[in-house]
């Protein structure tokens, strides 16, 4: 369980760099909806990641790739991070292959967790991993293509037994765009949930609508 003051806003900018039909390289910046790093207990030990999440309100059909650009850019960027404070410190590099990557054999990087949260009361009729999205005749090529797959939630496809196992007030909402298609059970759902009945301004006009 992440507990709130584990966890740490970040800039949820993102620079990508592309290469345009001249060859050269164009900046362009994409904006994550939620990034944070935690700082979690586990086991006796700590745990560092970097937790993004990604909110769609409609169907995405190449979100596997968009979340992979997003994630691979955070790699890139800790990456940079890494170099600059060597170059900052002027840390010597034990080899050629330090010196032309500016990144040492003992450096690491946090791993980064995107999750992509469906707004919505339908199903998600999306790919969910990159396998999905790709033009492929000879499967024996697929060993030798990383897949990417979605950590997704989506409400039509959560048990009601899973709802209490998220404590913040994003257990009523999913509830509430589950069975936003069936008047009568919303009406039954919203009647037996007291957390209907205190929840909070901020929550009930931005994610219930």
């Amino acid at each position: 369980m992440i507990q709130p003051q584990q966890l740490e806003e970040l800039d949820i900018a993102a620079i990508t760099l592309l290469y345009g039909d001249d060859g050269k390289v164009s900046p362009v910046q994409k904006q994550r909806d939620i990034l944070k790093v935690v700082t979690a207990m586990t086991d006796e030990h700590y745990n560092y990641l970097l937790l993004a999440v990604e909110l769609q309100s409609e169907l995405h059909y190449a979100m596997p790739s968009r979340n992979m650009l997003y994630d691979a850019v955070q790699y890139a960027d800790q990456v940079y991070q890494v170099s600059k404070v060597h170059r900052q410190y002027q840390d010597q590099p034990a080899d050629t292959g330090e010196f032309l990557s500016d990144f040492y054999k003992t450096d690491k990087l946090l791993p980064v967790i995107t999750l992509t949260v469906y707004l919505d009361a339908k199903e998600w009729d999306a790919p969910r991993s990159l396998y999905e999205t790709l033009l492929v005749e000879d499967e024996r090529l697929c060993p030798f293509i990383p897949d990417y797959k979605l950590n997704l939630v989506t409400p039509a496809e959560m048990a009601d037994a899973d709802f209490p196992k998220l404590h913040t007030e994003l257990s009523p909402v999913l509830k509430y765009l589950k069975y936003s298609r069936s008047k009568k059970k919303l009406a039954e759902v919203v009647y037996e949930g007291p957390a209907y009945r205190s929840m909070s301004s901020y929550a009930s006009s931005t994610w219930v609508t």
